[in-house]
């Protein structure tokens, strides 16, 4: 998984990581062919044992646009999907 990716996770979970919450995992999950469809942040926080989890996906499907990591983005449910 790339630097960029993981710094993007970093940037989004900022606020919770504030908190107190530490960062426990970036899952990838991805299409038929292995491309990367979306990602799953999974933080904890362990003095409560909290869990924050939050799916992002890259908010452009154009290549060029999906490799800058300000084009990953916090999905909403219920807004769009692929």
């Amino acid at each position: 998984m790339s630097e960029i990716l993981k710094d993007a996770a970093r940037r989004l979970a900022n606020a919770a990581i504030n908190q107190g919450y530490k960062p426990q995992a970036l899952h990838e999950y991805t299409d038929g062919d292995g491309g990367p469809l979306y990602w799953r942040i999974r933080l904890k926080n362990p003095l409560t044992g909290e869990k924050w989890i939050r799916p992002t996906r890259w908010a452009s499907r154009n290549t060029q646009t999906a490799n800058r990591c300000t084009a990953c983005t916090i999905w909403q449910p219920g807004l769009m999907m692929w």
